[in-house]
């Protein structure tokens, strides 16, 4: 390697998830030997146990110091869901970012359907506390498991779409990044017609580095155990940086 030559290393970035779980988990052991660049994971960037972690500042604050400890390498980042939006951000403002993929990015949700799931688990909860009776409803361990989201729907969502609506100004701020942008039409997260018509719009000026590739797999499932062909996806996005 050429002295002026920076060393590469790859980052992921999760997307919104439980406290504990990692969307990346299952990419670990299968890219294990098979990526040129080492792997590292970014921070959490929310605790989902609390709140004050929630709000779009502290998610932002949290994000934007996700890479000042490889000021001295080139970073290629690999972002899933929120964390692909996270990732036009990070490589808008880092000039060590010279290629990114963006899988699934959230910049639009199905608010009513994600709104509805999230109520749902509120329902299932508030009827366990009146079957139980409310005091061995708090000795309940499971208790603890839940995240402010499933207590404070609409505060988080409306927090999140914040987040996501003051990241599309850096959609125009990349030029000279190579960019693969990996999508759906399973995707039943993401409003893929909206995602498509903001990205064509604000991505016009480096059309020549935005490759699109389009996956058979849902929102959910893209990174399940298994998911072989996404994985291998991922590792020849790498091993061409």
């Amino acid at each position: 390697m050429e002295n002026n030559q920076k060393q590469k290393i790859v980052v992921l970035i999760h997307g919104f998830k439980k406290r504990g779980y990692d969307d990346f988990c299952n990419l670990y052991e299968y890219a294990e030997g098979k990526t040129k660049y080492p792997i590292k994971k970014a921070e959490d960037w929310y605790d989902n146990h609390d709140k004050s972690t929630l709000s779009w500042r502290s998610m932002k604050n949290k994000i934007d110091s996700f890479l000042d400890k490889y000021k001295d390498k080139e970073v290629i980042l690999i972002g899933y869901s929120m964390g692909a939006v996270a990732s036009f951000r990070l490589a808008a403002k880092n000039n060590n970012v010279k290629s990114f993929m963006a899988m699934y990015p959230a910049f639009y949700i199905n608010f009513k359907g994600w709104i509805k799931v999230l109520f749902k688990n509120v329902k299932k909860w508030r009827k366990m506390k009146k079957t139980l009776g409310k005091e061995r409803y708090k000795r309940m361990k499971m208790l603890k498991s839940r995240g402010v989201a499933e207590i404070y729907p609409i505060t988080i969502a409306l927090n999140i779409n914040i987040f996501r609506k003051k990241q599309i100004k850096y959609l125009s701020k990349l030029k000279g990044k190579n960019i693969l942008l990996v999508w759906s039409q399973n995707d039943e997260f993401t409003q893929n017609a909206k995602v498509k018509k903001i990205l064509d719009e604000k991505l016009d000026t480096i059309k020549n580095k935005l490759t699109l590739l389009e996956a058979n797999e849902s929102h959910f499932n893209a990174l399940n155990k298994g998911q072989y062909a996404m994985f291998d996806r991922i590792i020849t996005f790498i091993n061409a940086q």
